[in-house]
C-alpha cells in the first residue's frame, strides 16, 4: 500500500510538472501576441497612473468606461491629469478597486462607473492578465488556497488546450479589431479619437436584469471608499452609460439598484441610472459600448455633474 502511494504521487507529481513546464513554453511563444491585445494595455495604464503627479482624475469601471469617456475633453475641461484605467467587466469589481489602491495620492480624484450587478468577473481574464503585468496578482481576490489552486488549473489547461487547437486547425492568433487592440489606447488610457467606433451594430450582452441584493459588493466600494478618504481622496460615482433597450427590459431592477446605493453607498452618486441611457444608435456592438460622437456628450454630462462637486 505504502509503494502505491509513493508511486502515485510520483506520477502525479510528473504528471503536473509536465503540464505546467508546457504552459511555461506556450505562454512563453504567446506573450508577445498576448502583449499586443486589448488585454496588454494595463501596461501602460499603469505606467502612466504611477509617473502623473497629484491632483489627477482617475476613472475605474468595465468598457462601459472605456468606451464611454473622452479623457484627454476631460483633461483640458477640469484642467488636471486625467487617466482611464477601465478595461472589461470580466475584471470584476475587487479587481478594479485593488488595482489603483496604491497609486491614489491626496488630492486626487476617483471616478467610479461600474456595470450594473457587476460581480467578480472571469479568473481566467485576470490570470491573463496576471501573466502579462505581474503585479495584477496582487488585484486578484480567491476565497481561500483551494479556490486559487483550482482556478489557476483551469487556466492552465484552458491555456495549453486553446494553443493546441489552434495549432490542428492551423488558425493564426490575431487581432481582427483595432479597436480592442493595445494599440487603439492613447495615453490617457482610453480609445484613441481616429480608431473611434462610429457604425452601429446589433447590441451583445443584453437581457433582463433580476433584482438581487447587492450589498457584499457595496460593502466592497465602502472600504475602498474610507481607504480613499484617509488618504486624502474624493471618490464619486455614476451610472454606466446603457442602451435605452437594455434599460426598457429591467427599470424596476435598476431603480431598486439605485436605492441599494443611496441608502448605503458611503460616496456621492452624482447622477441617476436615466441620466446614462442613451437610444441604441449610440452604441457600437454591446449595451456599454458608446460609440463617436456620443462618448462625449456622455462625458460633457458627466463633467457637468462632477464639477460641483469639485474645488
Amino acid at each position: 500500500m505504502r509503494q502505491f502511494f509513493i508511486k502515485s504521487t510520483l506520477i502525479t507529481l510528473f504528471v503536473t510538472l509536465s503540464f505546467y513546464s508546457a504552459f511555461r513554453y506556450v505562454r512563453a511563444k504567446e506573450f508577445l501576441i498576448g502583449s499586443q491585445t486589448m488585454a496588454g494595455a494595463i501596461i501602460d495604464k499603469h505606467k502612466r497612473l504611477n509617473d502623473l503627479p497629484s491632483p489627477k482624475l482617475i476613472l475605474i469601471g468595465g468598457s462601459n468606461v472605456m468606451f464611454g469617456f473622452n479623457s484627454p475633453y476631460m483633461e483640458q475641461e477640469l484642467k488636471m491629469p486625467v487617466q482611464n484605467m477601465a478595461l472589461a467587466a470580466s475584471l470584476g469589481l475587487s479587481f478594479m478597486l485593488n488595482e489603483v489602491k496604491e497609486d491614489i495620492k491626496k488630492g486626487d480624484v476617483v471616478l467610479l462607473s461600474i456595470e450594473y450587478f457587476l460581480n467578480e468577473g472571469d479568473d481566467n481574464i485576470k490570470l491573463f492578465l496576471a501573466e502579462l503585468y505581474p503585479p495584477a496578482k496582487k488585484y486578484i481576490e480567491f476565497p481561500n488556497v483551494l479556490e486559487d489552486l483550482k482556478a489557476n488549473c483551469k487556466y492552465i489547461f484552458r491555456e495549453l488546450r486553446k494553443y493546441l487547437l489552434l495549432k490542428v486547425l492551423s488558425n493564426d492568433n490575431h487581432i481582427d479589431d483595432v479597436a480592442y487592440s493595445r494599440k487603439a489606447f492613447n495615453k490617457n488610457g482610453n480609445i484613441r479619437e481616429e480608431l473611434r467606433l462610429v457604425s452601429h451594430l446589433p447590441l451583445n450582452d443584453g437581457g433582463p436584469i433580476a433584482r438581487k441584493s447587492y450589498s457584499e459588493s457595496i460593502t466592497k466600494i465602502n472600504k475602498f471608499v474610507e481607504l480613499m478618504e484617509s488618504k486624502g481622496a474624493k471618490v464619486y460615482f455614476v451610472f454606466p452609460c446603457l442602451a435605452e433597450s437594455q434599460y426598457k427590459l429591467s427599470p424596476e431592477a435598476i431603480e431598486d439598484l439605485h436605492q441599494q446605493y443611496k441608502k448605503s453607498l458611503k460616496t456621492k452618486i452624482i447622477n441617476s441610472p436615466i441620466d446614462s441611457v442613451y437610444p441604441d444608435s449610440c452604441f457600437y456592438d454591446t449595451i456599454y459600448h458608446l460609440r463617436s460622437p456620443y462618448h462625449t456628450v456622455h462625458t460633457k454630462k458627466v463633467i457637468k455633474d462632477l464639477e460641483q462637486y469639485l474645488e
